[in-house]
C-alpha cells in the first residue's frame, strides 16, 4: 500500500514497532503525520486503531515522514477521526505502521500484535462513516435497553383479564364470572422504538464486524470506544446489547427475527467466543459488572480454549487466509503452557494447507477436540480421497455443517481423570487410541434450518420423527435407557450437558420443559404416549418450551438423529452412513463417528456426535470395570 515517494526503513530486530504522529489541523487540513520506530518495552501512551482497510482501489493521499503515501478512504476517515486540533495524537494503525510489502516484517509484527493492543491506552473502534445518520439513534438505543435490562426495568406490571369461571349461586345454578389476573411482561418492544431498531440493524451490519481481526483488537483492550460518523459510544455498550440480545428471552419479540438474525451471527460469536475470553485483569470487559459477571460464568462452566477461537475465526472474513489463526496469536489460549511460546509463530511463506497441518499437529498434543471443528464432504469421505480428513481447514466455514461441540462433556474421561493419551501425527495420518464401542444402525433425514420454523410447529414434527425411529428400532434391538426413555430422548433432542449444579431435581426440572414441548407442539401425538409412561400434560411449566427449541435448533441444524446397532440414541454427522462405527478417541471430549477405509485399522473421519449415555466417561468406565464387550485399540485416522 506504500506509495512511490515513501519507503520504509528497516525495523530493528526485537521487539520494536511504529508508532504514527498525527500532527493537529481542523476538518479540511491536509492529514500530515510522521511514522516514528520505537520499542514496545518503554514506548509513550498511544491509541490504536481498529477498523476495516476497505477498498484497496479507493484510496486518498496523506503525508507521511514528509513523502506523499495513498491509504484506503476508510483508515483516511479514521486518523481524520482521532487527529486533535491542538496537539500531536499518537497512535498505531496496522496498514501504515507495518511494510505491508515485506511478508519478513509483517510476520515478525504479527507475533508482536498481541501486545501492541494489550499495552494501548485506548483502542479506537472506527466503524466508518455514517452516511444514513443513523449512529446516534442507534447508540442511544443501546443505552436505553442495557440501562433498562441491569435496572430491572423493562419488566412491568400489568393486568388483564382472567379466564372466565362458572360460579355456583344460592339457589343451585351457575353465573360466568371472570377475575382481573396481575402479569408481568416485559416492555422492551416499547423501548426498543422504531427509529432505535432501524439504527441497531444498520449498526450490525457494519462490515467491521465481519473482520478476523477486530476480534483480538478489542479483545485485548484496557478501553474501547466506538466511533461511527461523529457519533461515539464505550464499546461495552455493545457488547453488552450482544449478551442481553442472547440471554434475555424478552428480546427476540423486542428485536424481531431479522434483527435477531444479524446479531446472533458474527456479532454473538465475537462476543462469546472472543472478547469475553481474555480475562485481561483490567479491561472494558472486567469494569462493567453485567460482562464480568458472565465471563466469569463462562469460565466457571465451560473450558475455553484455543478451539473456542478458532472455530470463531471461520465466521469473519480475512483477505489472508492464513490470519484465520495468525490473527489470534495475542490470545492467551494460544500459549501452550509446556513451551512458553504461542502454538505456530506468524509465517507469510508458508502454504495454507500446511499452516493447518501444523496447527492440527500441535493442538494434538494436548487434545483431540480439535477433530470436532472437521468440516468434511463427501468428497473428502471417498476411499481414494488423498487429503487428510482429520484435519480442519480453519478459513472454511460450511453453511451445510453443523455447529461444533465439545466445552462441556468428558466422553473419554481426559477432562477429569485425565488419563494418559498419546496422538502421533505425521505424513497426514494421526494415530491414536480408541475405543470403538458400537455402530450405526438407522437414521432420520438431514434436520435443515427451516425445519425448525416454529409458525410451523416444525420442531415438534422433527421431535415426532425421532421418536418414531426409537419405537421401531426397539421393535428389533431394545434400548439401553430403561424407565429414563423419555428423558433422555430429551437429552439427545438437546445435546444436554451438565453444569455444576446438575442433579436429578436439575433433570426432572428439563423434562417438565420437554412435557411442556410436547404439548405446544402437536399434543395430540404425545397425549398418548406420554400417558403410557405415565406422564401428564397437567402441571407442566407455563412457558419455557422454547428453551428446548433453541437448543434443539443450535444442535439439530444440518445433523440427524440415529439409533446404534447397541441401542445408544444420538445426533450425528449427516454423511453418516449404516454401519459407520461409534467411537471414543482417548484424548477427545465427545464421541465420533468414523468410517473404516480397510481392514488395517484405518478410518476416516466423519464427524463428532452426541451419544446418550456415552458423554461422560461411561463407556471408559464399563471397559474397565470388566463389563464391556469391546477394547481398546488403536487404530489410525486417514
Amino acid at each position: 500500500m506504500a506509495g512511490i515517494n515513501f519507503q520504509y526503513d528497516n525495523l530493528p530486530s526485537g521487539r520494536w514497532f511504529r508508532l504514527l504522529h498525527i500532527h493537529p489541523g481542523l476538518a479540511d487540513d491536509p492529514l500530515v503525520c510522521d511514522l516514528v520506530t520505537v520499542s514496545l518495552d518503554s514506548s509513550p501512551p498511544y491509541k490504536a486503531l481498529s477498523y476495516v482497510w476497505g477498498d484497496p482501489n479507493v484510496l486518498a493521499e496523506i503525508t507521511c515522514s514528509g513523502s506523499q503515501r495513498p491509504v484506503t478512504v476508510n483508515l483516511f476517515d479514521g486518523l481524520q477521526q482521532l487527529r486533535s486540533p491542538d496537539r500531536v495524537e499518537t497512535v498505531w494503525a496496522d496498514a501504515i505502521c507495518i511494510n505491508q510489502g515485506d511478508n519478513d516484517e509483517k510476520a515478525h509484527q504479527v507475533n508482536l500484535m498481541g501486545v501492541i493492543y494489550d499495552r494501548a491506552a485506548e483502542v479506537v473502534v472506527w466503524l466508518g462513516k455514517d452516511p444514513g445518520n443513523l449512529a446516534e439513534s442507534a447508540f442511544e438505543g443501546l443505552r436505553t435497553v442495557n440501562a433498562a435490562i441491569q435496572n430491572g426495568t423493562h419488566m412491568i406490571e400489568s393486568v388483564v383479564p382472567g379466564a372466565a369461571l362458572r360460579m355456583p349461586k344460592g339457589d343451585g345454578s351457575q353465573e360466568s364470572s371472570s377475575f382481573p389476573v396481575q402479569q408481568r411482561r416485559s416492555n422492551l418492544r416499547d423501548i426498543l422504538k422504531t427509529h432505535y431498531l432501524r439504527g441497531i440493524k444498520g449498526l450490525f451490519q457494519l462490515a467491521w464486524f465481519t473482520r478476523v481481526w477486530v476480534l483480538q483488537e478489542v479483545g485485548l483492550a484496557t478501553e474501547a470506544t466506538a466511533f461511527w460518523g461523529d457519533s461515539q459510544v464505550s464499546f461495552s455498550e455493545i457488547a453488552m446489547f450482544i449478551l442481553f440480545s442472547m440471554t434475555d428471552e424478552h428480546m427476540d419479540y423486542a428485536l424481531g427475527q431479522d434483527v435477531k438474525d444479524i446479531i446472533s451471527g458474527s456479532p454473538y460469536y465475537a462476543f462469546w467466543s472472543v472478547w469475553s475470553t481474555y480475562n485481561k485483569r483490567d479491561s472494558w470487559v472486567t469494569r462493567c459488572p453485567s460482562l464480568k459477571a458472565y465471563s466469569e460464568y463462562q469460565a466457571a462452566e465451560c473450558r475455553i480454549d484455543f478451539l473456542v477461537v478458532l472455530e470463531a475465526s471461520r465466521r469473519f472474513n480475512a483477505t489472508n487466509a492464513l490470519d484465520h489463526v495468525f490473527a489470534f496469536l495475542g490470545h492467551p489460549k494460544a500459549l501452550v503452557p509446556t513451551a512458553g511460546t504461542t502454538l505456530v509463530q506468524a509465517n507469510y511463506h508458508i502454504s495454507l494447507e500446511t499452516l493447518h497441518s501444523v496447527v492440527a499437529s500441535r493442538l494434538a498434543e494436548q487434545s483431540l477436540n480439535f477433530l470436532v471443528q472437521v468440516q468434511n464432504q463427501p468428497a473428502n469421505l471417498k476411499s481414494n480421497c488423498t487429503a487428510p480428513s482429520w484435519i480442519p481447514a480453519w478459513n472454511v466455514n460450511n453453511p451445510d455443517s453443523p455447529t461444533a461441540f465439545w466445552e462441556a462433556w468428558d466422553a473419554s474421561l481426559r477432562a477429569t481423570t485425565r488419563p494418559s493419551f498419546e496422538a502421533q501425527a505425521a505424513g497426514g495420518r494421526l494415530h491414536v487410541s480408541a475405543i470403538l464401542f458400537d455402530t450405526v444402525s438407522c437414521y432420520t433425514d438431514r434436520m435443515e434450518k427451516s425445519d425448525f420454523d416454529r409458525s410451523t410447529s416444525g420442531p415438534g414434527r422433527l421431535a415426532e420423527q425421532c421418536w418414531a425411529l426409537t419405537e421401531e428400532s426397539a421393535k428389533t434391538r431394545p434400548h439401553v435407557y430403561g424407565d429414563d426413555a423419555l428423558l433422555s430422548f430429551a437429552l439427545t433432542l438437546i445435546c444436554h450437558h451438565r453444569s455444576n449444579n446438575t442433579g436429578r431435581a436439575e433433570l426432572e426440572s428439563l423434562l417438565a420443559l420437554f412435557v411442556r414441548f410436547c404439548a405446544v407442539y402437536n399434543g395430540d401425538f404425545w397425549r398418548a404416549k406420554l400417558e403410557h409412561l405415565g406422564i401428564s400434560f397437567l402441571n407442566t411449566p407455563p412457558m419455557g418450551e422454547r428453551r428446548i427449541v433453541a437448543q434443539f435448533q443450535d444442535y439439530g441444524t444440518n445433523r440427524r438423529f440415529f439409533v446404534s446397532s447397541g441401542g445408544y440414541w444420538g445426533l450425528g454427522p449427516s454423511l453418516m452412513q449404516e454401519g459407520d462405527v461409534c467411537a471414543i478417541l482417548f484424548g477427545a471430549d465427545v464421541p465420533f463417528i468414523l468410517r473404516q477405509t480397510a481392514g488395517d485399522g484405518r478410518y476416516r473421519l466423519v464427524g463428532q456426535a452426541y451419544i446418550c449415555g456415552a458423554m461422560y466417561g461411561e463407556v471408559v468406565e464399563s471397559l474397565e470395570e470388566g463389563k464391556a464387550s469391546y477394547d481398546k485399540e488403536n487404530i489410525c485416522l486417514v
